[in-house]
């Protein structure tokens, strides 16, 4: 046997095992990538999930209002930055910026509210809320409905029911921003 065949085939043995090894680096990489990704954009979202309680929070005790008219998620999600800090409150936590907005979804009369040993009917409030990284790669929007109790009495002419003071639910928006 010649001794270039030899050392044609230990060459394209290497070759082989630099292009594998180089494949399993890129895809190594890719993952890394893929993993830093989703932590930043969970990162995002837990910080955003605390800025809706701190939100929610301001609007109970009065610190903020920043009350809009019932306006749809859609909607909401389609305006622009500046449309959001024009319209609502903002604030910055950790490294996210945020920009919220409160909407009156009016008072039932049925739900009854206890504070301080009274009865008073339940006000429910919307809480919307946009989170963008400081870098503006990620965003995401949240949403709360927020109960207090409302200044008037129940006034219900069927089957009254009791609804706790503070957050009723959650939801994130993740199409469309």
């Amino acid at each position: 046997m010649p001794k270039g065949f030899v050392l044609f085939s230990a060459l394209l043995f290497l070759l082989i095992f630099s292009l594998l090894s180089l494949y399993s680096l890129s895809a190594v990489t890719l993952s890394t990538k893929a993993n830093r990704d989703a932590y930043q954009a969970m990162q995002v979202k837990l910080q955003a999930d605390h800025a809706l309680t701190l939100a929610e929070t301001e609007f109970r005790y009065g610190i903020s209002y920043c009350l809009i008219e019932v306006t749809s998620l859609a909607k909401l999600a389609k305006l622009s930055q500046t449309e959001w800090q024009q319209r609502g409150c903002t604030g910055h936590l950790q490294a996210i910026n945020y920009y919220y907005v409160v909407e009156s979804l009016g008072i039932d009369p049925c739900g009854v509210v206890h504070k301080n040993n009274n009865l008073f009917a339940a006000d429910y409030y919307r809480i919307t809320l946009l989170a963008e990284s400081a870098d503006l790669i990620y965003k995401t929007l949240l949403q709360s409905t927020l109960v207090l109790a409302s200044h008037q009495k129940p006034a219900c002419q069927q089957v009254e029911r009791q609804v706790k003071i503070g957050r009723q639910s959650w939801r994130q928006w993740t199409t469309g921003i």
